[in-house]
Order: C-alpha cells, then structure tokens, then sequence
C-alpha cells in the first residue's frame, strides 16, 4: 500500500499558516503616561473592587477592607486620607457600620484598615 502524503495545504495548528499570537513590537517606544502605557487607566476608569465580603459575622471585615485598600491604592498610585475616599472615588459602594464608639483608620505601613477609638 503507498504511503499517504501530508496535505501541505493544510498545515496543523500551530504551524506556518495558522494565525500566530500578537506580539508587541520590542523596539517600539511607549511614551510613559500616553494611551499606549499599560500602566495608564482610560480617562474615567474606575476599577471593581475586588468581590469580598465586607461584613462577617456581623463585623467589619478587615482582612476583606485592607485588601480592597491595597487595589485602591495601586489605581490610584497614593494612600487615601481616610477609607471614605474609596466610596467618593465610586470605588465602593459604601462602607460597613462601624461597632459603637469605633472608626476606621489606614495603617499606612502595612496598607491595612483597622479599627481605632
């Protein structure tokens, strides 16, 4: 029985003539701050709080809070004043009720929310 050629018209993927991956040109310069730096958000942008829940146990959650601080903080490139900031910027929704005689505080060293008197 002869042997069956390979039909070279159709190459398997992968291979010459399959569409290759997108690739950026190394030698292209990116003018830090223009449209094309991918460390630049769109004009408007305001990215999605990471989905956590934010009370637990009928508490602040701070572990959730402190985190959603951390990706605040990268989108903004700065420490907020204070966590109300995440809610006027639209970032949150809003912030869960405090335990009496309790407000929040960033701990700007370890980028965490905390509880203070």
């Amino acid at each position: 029985m002869p042997a069956v050629a390979a039909n070279p018209a159709t190459p398997p993927p992968g291979v010459a003539g399959t569409p290759a991956a997108i690739t950026r040109d190394p030698d292209a310069v990116i003018v830090p701050g223009s449209p094309q730096d991918p460390n630049v958000m769109p004009p408007g942008f305001i990215p999605k709080a990471p989905a956590l829940e934010y009370v637990k146990n009928g508490e602040p959650n701070l572990d959730a809070l402190s985190e959603a601080l951390q990706v605040y903080c990268m989108w903004k490139k700065e420490v907020p004043g204070d966590l109300q900031d995440l809610v006027t910027s639209k970032f949150l929704p809003s912030l869960p009720p405090l335990p009496a005689g309790k407000k929040y505080g960033i701990d700007p060293q370890n980028l965490a929310v905390v509880l203070v008197n």
